[in-house]
C-alpha cells in the first residue's frame, strides 16, 4: 500500500438500494478514505445484484487442482477467482451490512464461502491455519433495528471479525451501527463520529506509511546518503576526532590573574642587602674557595 495509489474494496450487503443506513454510511466511509482523491480506486461489489452459492460441483472444481481441472470446472470458480483477485487487490476493506435475524444476510454469506479458498486465502499449518491476505485494513459497518451489537444474540459482529483475521484480515474496526429502532438520530451520530476517527487514524498510518516508503527507496538509490550511512559517518567521525583540552573561560582566566595579583601584592619585598648577605653565606659554604670583598662575593 503506498500514499498514491490504493485500492478501496466496498462490499455491500444490503438487499435495499433504497434508504439503506448502511449504504448511506458506506458511501461516508468510503469518502473519508479519499475516495476522490488522485490515485485512489474504488471497487464497488454489491451482493443485491447476486452472488453464487457453494454445492457440491463448486467444491468438486475447488478440490481439484489447477492444471486437471475441466473448461466447466473453470467457469464454476470463475466468479470466486474474481471476488478473491478483488480481496488481494484491495488496501482498504469497507463491508457495510445490515442484521438479518441476529446474524449476516444469506448473499454475505455466499460470498464468504466463495472467498475462502484453501492455499488461496487460507492456509493450515500442522493443524493451525494461517491467512494469507497481509496488509490489509478492514472497516466493517453492522447495523440492525432492534438486536443490539454485542449482546448475547449478536451473532453477525464476531462472525465477521473472525472470518477477516481467519484470511489474514487483522486490522478490523467495527462501526455498531445497531438499536436503530430505538434511538436512530443518535445512533447515525454516533455511528458518525466513529467513521471520522477510523479514517483519521488510517489515513495518518497511511502516510506514515508512505514516509517509511519513501525514506527505504531513497535509501537504496542514494546510499551515500543514508540515514544509516549519514550515522555511521558521524560516529567515525567522532571516534578520529582528537581529544581536546578543556579550555578556561575568559571569565576563569580572569578570577586566576586577580589571584596571582594578590599574592604578589602580600608577600613581603626582601632588601638588595638581604639578598646579597644570602649569596655570600651561601657561597662561602662551598668549599673555602671563595672570599668577599665588600659584601660581595668573589671567586
Amino acid at each position: 500500500m503506498s500514499g498514491r495509489n490504493r485500492t478501496i474494496l466496498r462490499i455491500d450487503a444490503s438487499m435495499r438500494r433504497q434508504k439503506s443506513v448502511s449504504r448511506m454510511l458506506a458511501d461516508e466511509m468510503v469518502a473519508a478514505l479519499g475516495a476522490r482523491k488522485h490515485g485512489v480506486t474504488v471497487t464497488n461489489r454489491d451482493l443485491a445484484a447476486g452472488i453464487g452459492i457453494v454445492n457440491s460441483a463448486w467444491i468438486e472444481a475447488e478440490r481439484t487442482s489447477e492444471e486437471h481441472r475441466t473448461p466447466d470446472q473453470r467457469a464454476l470458480l470463475a466468479q470466486s477467482d474474481a471476488l478473491v483477485a478483488e480481496l488481494q487487490a484491495a488496501d482498504d476493506i469497507v463491508i457495510a451490512t445490515p442484521m438479518y435475524n441476529f446474524s449476516v444476510p444469506a448473499a454475505l454469506k455466499a460470498w464468504i464461502d466463495l472467498i475462502c479458498r484453501d492455499k488461496i486465502t487460507f492456509v493450515y499449518e500442522n493443524d493451525v491455519s494461517r491467512g494469507l491476505l497481509s496488509n490489509k485494513q478492514a472497516t466493517v459497518i453492522i447495523t440492525s433495528g432492534g438486536t443490539v451489537g454485542g449482546n448475547d444474540v449478536d451473532y453477525a459482529t464476531g462472525y465477521i471479525r473472525h472470518i477477516l483475521e481467519f484470511i489474514g484480515v487483522k486490522d478490523v474496526t467495527i462501526i455498531d451501527v445497531t438499536g436503530l429502532s430505538k434511538n436512530r438520530s443518535q445512533v447515525i451520530e454516533n455511528a458518525r463520529k466513529q467513521i471520522a476517527e477510523t479514517s483519521a487514524r488510517r489515513l495518518s498510518d497511511l502516510r506514515r506509511h508512505g514516509r517509511r516508503q519513501r525514506r527505504r527507496l531513497c535509501d537504496r538509490l542514494y546510499p551515500s546518503h543514508s540515514r544509516v550511512h549519514r550515522r555511521e559517518r558521524r560516529d567515525h567521525h567522532r571516534c578520529d576526532r582528537p581529544v581536546q583540552e578543556p579550555v578556561a573561560s575568559d571569565r576563569e582566566r580572569t578570577q586566576a590573574d586577580c589571584r596571582d595579583q594578590r599574592e604578589a601584592r602580600v608577600r613581603p619585598a626582601q632588601p638588595v642587602g638581604c639578598r646579597i648577605t644570602s649569596e655570600f653565606s651561601r657561597l662561602s659554604t662551598g668549599g673555602g674557595r671563595s672570599h668577599a670583598i665588600g659584601g660581595i662575593a668573589h671567586p
